[in-house]
């Protein structure tokens, strides 16, 4: 395993909360919604992991298709809730780390929030999440391919 032990990682990724959350988010959503996993699961075990080797599908270019986006939002639901958040404070380990360019920690941030917002029973919430999810993808449209 090299200069340390399986045995001592783990207890690093248990006891360290950045760690924790980014494994957290590499294993993927319960719910197993492909897109939740094609745009934040897949990107953040490339980002961590940066290798050819890494286990599980990943996602090494920056760009997400927008039918990843449209389906994520027409699906995502409140059993979403958990791994959003473990999304979120996985993203903002990556950049505590400097894995992430500000850029693209600042497009998944804000689409991570706003899909957590989604899972919400809240209208004005809702409302919200899907003006701000139509201004992202405008205003971050280099990460987006359309088509």
């Amino acid at each position: 395993m090299g200069k340390h032990s399986a045995k001592e990682i783990l207890q690093e990724i248990t006891t360290n909360g950045t760690l924790y959350h980014i494994v957290s988010a590499i294993r993927g959503p319960d719910s197993g919604k492909i897109s939740l996993k094609h745009i934040f699961t897949c990107r953040i075990r490339w980002l961590a992991g940066r290798s050819g080797y890494i286990i599980g599908a990943f996602r090494s270019t920056e760009k997400i298709g927008f039918h990843n986006i449209v389906n994520a939002v027409v699906n995502v639901g409140k059993e979403d809730y958990h791994y959003l958040t473990h999304v979120a404070d996985a993203l903002d380990g990556l950049l505590e780390l400097n894995l992430i360019s500000g850029r693209e920690y600042d497009f998944l941030h804000s689409l991570v929030w706003a899909l957590i917002f989604l899972t919400k029973n809240d209208e004005m919430m809702q409302t919200y999440a899907l003006n701000r999810i139509t201004k992202l993808t405008k205003e971050y449209s280099e990460f987006i391919v359309h088509g």
